[in-house]
């Protein structure tokens, strides 16, 4: 009986998320604003469905976001409607995140995972391209299906043996995926800084991605200056994954190019649909997520094996493990508006301009070590990620839309890549059976650091051309 209650459970969580999203993104779509009621009931309903279900840290927090937005909601004497908003305040990064991982559904039944796997284990055998072969290959696999390129990216070069990596090559993973935080659509603080400062994608693209290949630059040279060489160094009793037999060289190398090349229409769509029609992100991304799938799988007479993964895989795997964020962007939408509503957000800028006055280096480096920190502490992104964007107007601290953007998403990256409590961090703590302290910032603070450096620097010589 509890079996079955809990299995009903799991499916109307399953089937709220999803309606909610294709409710949001129909309105996008038809322009019916209508409907904000609507939807943002909706928000608060599935809010409801997903809280018991959300354990740990993320339950904690989210209570507390509710309990602090509440009060700061009396206090101010905030409408009905205002809290009702509040729980919709983030549906359009949400619906992003929830409908995303459909762009991943063909890797698993057109081949190309066993392409990927072989490509590893021929390139892991040349030991000066082992951490650049990880690194790259996790960063345009997490920019494709954000968390879940982790664990994926770890089985394929762990290989049939399951052999465990070392920890640079694990390291190497962890920060591939999260250098792709600065500039992917997928990810959460690129859609943010869209939502909140009116910027458009092709507007931060070629400075996010810019970021993203200095923060794996950074890493490698740590990698160099540590070892003397461009090879990753074998721990003590660990050992690279033997390679398996090539049974598919011309197959396996086509499959890799239909990879990249699927992987560019994307972005070429996403680049022409939103520069040409008067949709944003939150429509043109979601949009393609649904669709390119079904289109990519037609190409390969795969339809069947796409039904099967998008009911088994996607609406019965991937949606019910969804709880936590959408909790938590619901939370954060609230909290975020309960402080716009306070006034409370005003004195954000005063606060920053105290401690550092209008240098811009300073505002720099304050905005990206409240998040990084924060990131430390156990607060999750999203929550800080929207208390500055709601708050922190870049006119208000002499910068423009674009600084603020490429800077919180290269803050997010960095502290979701050191924080013991991240997703990230806690996902290779399970692949790798080590402590979320030791995969977090004992791997990589020194990296951290050094990569703040380069972002705060870069973004400021950036700064002076205009940007």
């Amino acid at each position: 009986m509890t079996e079955k209650i809990n299995s009903f459970l799991c499916r109307t969580r399953s089937y709220l998320i999803l309606t909610l999203a294709m409710v949001y993104l129909a309105g996008n779509i038809t322009g019916i604003r209508g409907g904000d009621t609507l939807v943002n009931i909706l928000a608060l309903l599935t809010l409801a469905a997903c809280l018991p279900g959300v354990k740990g840290a993320s339950r904690y927090t989210a209570y507390v976001l509710l309990a602090l937005g509440s009060a700061l909601m009396i206090a101010s004497g905030a409408r009905a409607e205002v809290w009702l908003a509040g729980f919709g305040k983030n549906l359009a990064l949400l619906t992003l995140i929830i409908l995303v991982p459909l762009l991943g559904l063909p890797l698993g039944y057109g081949g190309y995972l066993e392409a990927l796997e072989d490509y590893f284990h021929r390139r892991l055998g040349e030991r000066k391209r082992r951490y650049g072969v990880v690194m790259v290959v996790a960063h345009f696999l997490g920019a494709m299906l954000n968390l879940a390129a982790i664990p994926i990216t770890y089985e394929m070069l762990a290989g049939r043996k399951k052999e465990p990596l070392e920890p640079r090559l694990a390291g190497a993973l962890a920060r591939g995926y999260s250098a792709s935080v600065n500039w992917s659509p997928s990810m959460s603080p690129v859609p943010m800084a869209i939502h909140y400062y009116g910027v458009r994608f092709f507007e931060l693209f070629p400075v996010g991605f810019l970021m993203g290949m200095l923060f794996g630059l950074v890493g490698w040279l740590l990698v160099v200056i540590r070892t003397g060489s461009g090879e990753a160094e074998v721990a003590a009793g660990s050992e690279v994954p033997a390679a398996g037999p090539v049974t598919g060289g011309r197959t396996y190398s086509r499959k890799l190019a239909e990879l990249a090349g699927s992987g560019a229409a994307v972005l070429a769509l996403v680049f022409t649909v939103e520069g040409s029609t008067g949709w944003g992100i939150f429509t043109v991304v979601p949009l393609v997520s649904l669709v390119y799938p079904l289109v990519w799988s037609a190409a390969l007479g795969q339809v069947k094996a796409w039904r099967h993964e998008l009911v088994n895989g996607y609406l019965s795997g991937a949606l019910p493990r969804m709880k936590n964020e959408v909790v938590l962007f619901i939370c954060a939408g609230f909290f975020g508006t309960a402080v716009g509503a306070s006034g409370l957000g005003a004195r954000i800028p005063a606060m920053i301009n105290y401690l550092v006055g209008s240098d811009p280096v300073g505002i720099s480096v304050v905005v990206a070590l409240m998040i990084i920190v924060m990131s430390c502490l156990g607060v999750h992104p999203v929550v800080t990620g929207t208390a500055i964007v709601t708050s922190l107007t870049p006119a208000s601290v002499g910068l423009t839309p674009r600084f603020m953007s490429v800077l919180l998403a290269g803050s997010w990256a960095l502290g979701v890549t050191v924080s013991p409590f991240s997703g990230m961090s806690l996902i290779m703590a399970g692949l790798t059976g080590r402590s979320s302290l030791e995969v977090g910032p004992g791997w990589h603070l020194r990296y951290t650091l050094l990569a703040l450096a380069v972002l705060i620097l870069g973004l400021n010589a950036l700064r002076l051309v205009g940007f």
